[in-house]
């Protein structure tokens, strides 16, 4: 196809595929309305940016099978879960999702997004994995009350920083054989939260962990640190830098 596609729907189910070797040349745009979707797109090339919103329903947005993306993939849901994924694909923008209902992403398999990755939910427990793949910016999770949970893990890269704010309701963070390029922060308002560092990782810029009146956990252990380690914890909690680890 050799312009852009557009996708407008109202009240339903929607389901959009873009498979086999299909290219769309230019961008893409869904305005799915309520109801949920599914959108996959599976060894298939769009050369501009991808973009999907909806009011309400559980969305999905599915990156797989060695795609590519030549622009920045947006997601903006509504009401329901979102699940977005890169799994074994490349995105060449940045990729941003906004879903008020909460949801999950996950970026694995070999993935590249070479932009900033920014997830923003405002309720639920959610989720973000960063696996065996590299994000060429920055990652942000901003979130609400809910049990959130951030794994970065098995090769990852994330060149750019970490930011990492995940209001009430319990957290567990995790880099594990993984390298975060910038500095990695934590901040939680209640319930909670726990930072791992571990597994040979490697977090080039200052961790700070602020987290409100549960009880926090920090640790370093058998990784690097290149900046300073700050932990403020109203609640208490504990600190473990062990296994050789060292914070310069």
């Amino acid at each position: 196809m050799g312009g852009d596609l557009s996708l407008r729907s109202g009240a339903g189910t929607d389901s959009v595929n873009i498979a086999n070797f299909s290219t769309v040349r230019g961008k893409v745009s869904l305005d799915l309305g309520a109801g949920g979707s599914s959108t996959t797109v599976n060894t298939a090339t769009i050369g501009g940016a991808l973009t999907l919103t909806s009011t309400d329903g559980d969305d999905t947005l599915n990156v797989v099978g060695g795609s590519l993306v030549g622009g920045k993939v947006t997601v903006n849901t509504g009401a329901g879960t979102s699940s977005a994924s890169v799994n074994g694909s490349r995105v060449l923008g940045s990729m941003a999702v906004t879903a008020p209902g909460g949801g999950s992403l996950l970026i694995a398999s070999a993935a590249y997004v070479r932009g900033d990755v920014g997830v923003t939910y405002e309720a639920g427990d959610n989720s973000a994995v960063i696996d065996s793949s590299v994000v060429g910016g920055a990652f942000s999770l901003k979130s609400g009350a809910g049990s959130d949970s951030v794994t970065i893990a098995n090769y990852a890269t994330v060149r750019g920083s970490v930011s990492l704010d995940l209001a009430a309701g319990g957290s567990n963070t995790a880099v594990d054989n993984a390298t975060v390029s910038g500095a990695l922060t934590l901040t939680a308002t209640d319930g909670v939260d726990t930072l791992s560092v571990a597994g040979g990782s490697l977090v080039g810029g200052k961790v700070t962990v602020n987290t409100g009146a549960g009880t926090s956990s920090a640790s370093v252990n058998g990784s690097r640190v290149l900046g300073s380690l700050a932990v403020t914890a109203p609640g208490g909690g504990n600190l473990l830098i062990a296994a050789e680890a060292r914070v310069q």
